[in-house]
């Protein structure tokens, strides 16, 4: 289980490393927006989920990293786990994706996405069995119905054919 910090400093180090920067140059870069650079240390301490963040700080990562702050939320241990808060709190994965947003680009949003949508599609099979159910049970129906019109109509005729 990881702490709230600890998801986005490994998303940090995940991202910094799929664009191929160190550290001191992911550092450097945060000077654009936070108006000074964090040290190679910062960086360091972030990563590892010892640093509280502050709003314009979640800005300039997400605009160095050229992710979508949401993206920093996204835990990379899957959705089984749980997130620890500050208070104590244990979150589950699935609700702070769902606070987060779930973002089309990250590396697990496409196996979220995909498990969502398995869930979605056996839910359907599951209406789509109860329709068919539904459907057998009124064309039997219709078919008694249509047999015993069949056989009043026939009588009908009968009776007409007799007088």
């Amino acid at each position: 289980m990881l702490t709230i910090e600890e998801v986005i400093g490994t998303r940090i180090q995940q991202r910094r490393e799929q664009l191929g920067l160190s550290q001191a140059k992911l550092g450097e870069m945060l000077a654009a927006t936070l108006g000074k650079p964090w040290s190679r240390q910062a960086v360091s301490l972030a990563e590892k989920g010892g640093r509280a963040f502050v709003a314009a700080e979640l800005v300039a990562l997400a605009e160095s990293l050229d992710i979508s702050i949401a993206q920093l939320f996204v835990p990379s241990t899957g959705l089984g786990g749980k997130v620890l808060l500050p208070s104590g709190h244990l979150m589950p994965v699935t609700a702070l994706m769902q606070l987060a947003g779930s973002p089309a680009s990250s590396p697990d949003a496409h196996s979220i996405r995909t498990e969502e949508a398995a869930a979605r599609i056996m839910a359907m099979a599951a209406d789509i069995g109860e329709l068919s159910d539904q459907v057998s049970v009124l064309g039997t129906k219709l078919w008694h119905a249509t047999a015993e019109l069949a056989g009043r109509v026939g009588a009908e005729t009968k009776d007409e054919d007799q007088k």
